[in-house]
């Protein structure tokens, strides 16, 4: 995988370039340099791939307790780097949220952006463009930093050790 991501961006700068020499100057041209800029950041980000992982327990208003279940999906679509996030109550099979949501950042941290939700399931609270969460790797470690996503249980709303990578 690591060979074929050096040789997409060896392709790209080569493109670049060669743009140079077909515009007749000494510098690529610029939507050859914002293309290799972008390569780049989807290569810095395809290693968060995959699917992420986080239970609780919490009470309601009423007392009752509920087991929640939180999954988010990174996924790549036409070069995009986009995300599901879904929230259920495993304790009553049923869904809290089911969300859209466009992934920025690079290697070392990202952030989760509401695009909006999927049809015939209420969206939250956020507006479309919040952050939902930022994860971040520090060396082996994925730190969860709430953001407009929040834990049912308010406890665990700072930052920490919340989620787990699945596979």
């Amino acid at each position: 995988m690591k060979k074929t991501l050096t040789l997409l961006v060896g392709l790209i700068l080569i493109f670049a370039v060669c743009s140079a020499c077909e515009t007749g100057t000494d510098k690529p041209t610029e939507s050859a340099t914002t293309s290799l800029v972008e390569a780049t950041t989807q290569i810095d980000l395809l290693h968060w791939l995959g699917e992420y992982f986080y239970e609780e327990t919490a009470e309601d208003a009423s007392g009752t307790s509920s087991h929640y279940a939180y999954v988010i999906t990174l996924y790549n679509l036409d070069e995009e780097i986009q995300s599901t996030v879904e929230v259920r109550n495993i304790t009553f099979d049923e869904p809290i949220f089911d969300l859209n949501a466009i992934v920025e950042g690079d290697e070392k941290e990202i952030r989760i952006r509401l695009t909006g939700s999927l049809p015939g399931r209420h969206i939250s609270t956020a507006a479309k463009g919040d952050i939902l969460v930022t994860f971040s790797m520090k060396d082996i470690t994925l730190y969860t930093k709430w953001g407009a996503l929040t834990p049912m249980a308010l406890e665990y709303e700072k930052e920490g050790m919340y989620f787990k990578r699945e596979g």
